[in-house]
């Protein structure tokens, strides 16, 4: 049974190259791999950073909890990880129901019946953080799937039921939806970025956190502190928002630069 884990991993300061963060990949990692392609990726400089939710919905869930066997390649817990967790453990602190990680989209497990796989997926999925604290050459930066909740400044390691904020927390990214839906923000544009008035309303002294959780689709809004990097890959094929759906990835100094000039939402 899975009790407990770290909070938080500090990742060391990259001087040889870039921080790409990537929002929810949900079973895609040949497109992450395609995308990185089209930017030029040096694996002995730069590093991927994911705001969680690897697996799931997607065509090659194995596929997207290898990269993190990639020393470039980093990311936080997210909720299908946590569900998974519940599922293989069958420990429900780390989910409501140990069930709800096949209602979302963790079929895929049953193609892996092996022990040792299990074994395998398992100690990969044991060793992501609910956070990340990346040291950077421009300004330092945090990596949550849903809130940086207040459990993550706390020392030592967390029960997974005080998890919860940290890893499906909603109303945040709900929160900055609403506000760029009733300004007019188009969500099928792509790369669109946007803040909005609380954007620089940031606790623990930290100016960036990227996260997931709630779908963006291509707009990149930053709100409480918080920058939203899902770009919809887990939407279902009905969804209104199903055109728009993207791979979300963003350069962080590139993310400072746009930030400063970012048109700001207002009601």
């Amino acid at each position: 049974m899975v009790t407990a884990l770290n909070r938080v991993k500090h990742l060391p300061r990259n001087d040889k190259g870039r921080d790409l963060i990537v929002g929810d990949l949900h079973g895609h990692p040949r497109l992450l791999l395609e995308v990185l392609s089209k930017l030029n990726f040096d694996p002995a400089a730069d590093r991927v950073i994911s705001v969680g939710n690897l697996i799931n919905k997607g065509p090659d869930s194995m596929g997207a909890f290898k990269l993190l066997e990639a020393p470039w390649f980093h990311s936080v817990r997210g909720g299908c990880e946590a569900l998974a967790l519940a599922w293989l453990t069958k420990d429900p602190h780390w989910g409501e129901n140990p069930l709800h990680f096949l209602l979302q989209g963790g079929n895929w497990i049953h193609r892996y019946p092996e022990p040792e796989t299990r074994a395998y997926i398992l100690a990969l999925l044991e060793q992501t953080p609910l956070g990340l604290i990346v040291d950077h050459p421009i300004e330092p930066f945090r990596v949550v799937h849903a809130l940086w909740a207040p459990v993550l400044n706390e020392p030592g390691l967390i029960a997974p039921y005080r998890a919860h904020d940290v890893l499906w927390n909603s109303a945040l990214a709900q929160d900055a939806v609403s506000i760029a839906q009733h300004t007019g923000v188009d969500f099928t544009r792509h790369n669109f970025f946007a803040k909005t008035p609380t954007w620089a309303d940031i606790a623990h002294g930290q100016r960036i956190t990227y996260c997931g959780r709630n779908s963006t689709y291509g707009v990149r809004l930053m709100h409480h502190g918080h920058l939203h990097m899902n770009g919809g890959l887990g939407q279902p094929d009905n969804s209104p928002f199903a055109p728009a759906r993207r791979l979300a990835i963003a350069d962080h100094a590139v993310s400072l630069q746009l930030l400063s000039t970012a048109p700001t939402l207002t009601l």
